[in-house]
């Protein structure tokens, strides 16, 4: 038989033929399409690079202490419980325009504050004392026309308003600083007797 007919012969022969003619074994099964990267392998590989990380990052940790966040401000109800967290204690007055003090916050354990509430819930009156000799212990941001100093007792006061009406007053005593903040301005007179009860 000539090459070519044989050729064409051999090519029409069906797939299944061949299949049933081939000894048991003989026909290797078809390999997968990627070979060995099939969806078992890459899952398997992905599980071992998740653990991987995981403890790879724990172990990085694992000599740092536990961080516990610690709220900055703290309200109290008595001044025995501000001197326990704080080491000192503030005085000031016990009303201010019909006002008491809700309390006292502490603030990062360094300063204290005494804040006069109104009837209507609004502050009238805040009260500060704080360890240290910082020039502004208020917290206000408030860009008033008229600062004045004065002297008194060897303790310089400076005080913040409009004109002869003072809303806020800033002094240093001792190893202490003060600021007393009001709504509504005062007068110097007023202003003296503010800070005279304040310690």
């Amino acid at each position: 038989m000539k090459p070519m007919t044989m050729l064409k012969a051999v090519n029409e022969i069906d797939d299944d033929y061949i299949l049933e003619a081939a000894p048991k074994g003989y026909l290797q099964k078809e390999k997968p399409a990627f070979g060995w990267f099939n969806m078992r392998a890459l899952a398997g590989a992905l599980a071992v690079l998740v653990l991987a990380v995981f403890f790879g990052i724990r172990s990085m940790n694992s000599d740092k202490p536990d961080v516990t966040i610690v709220n900055p401000m703290t309200h109290f109800e008595t001044m025995e419980e501000v001197q326990a967290v704080t080491g000192f204690t503030m005085e000031c007055p016990a009303t201010y325009k019909d006002s008491a003090p809700d309390g006292y916050t502490v603030y990062n354990g360094k300063l204290i504050e005494a804040k006069y509430i109104s009837a209507g819930e609004e502050t009238v009156m805040r009260v500060r004392k704080a360890k240290g000799s910082e020039e502004d212990i208020s917290g206000e941001y408030t860009d008033y026309p008229t600062e004045t100093q004065w002297q008194k007792g060897g303790i310089t006061y400076t005080a913040k308003g409009t004109g002869a009406m003072y809303n806020l007053i800033l002094w240093q005593s001792g190893d202490c600083s003060y600021s007393v903040s009001v709504s509504e301005g005062i007068s110097r007179s007023e202003a003296d007797n503010l800070t005279g009860a304040i310690h």
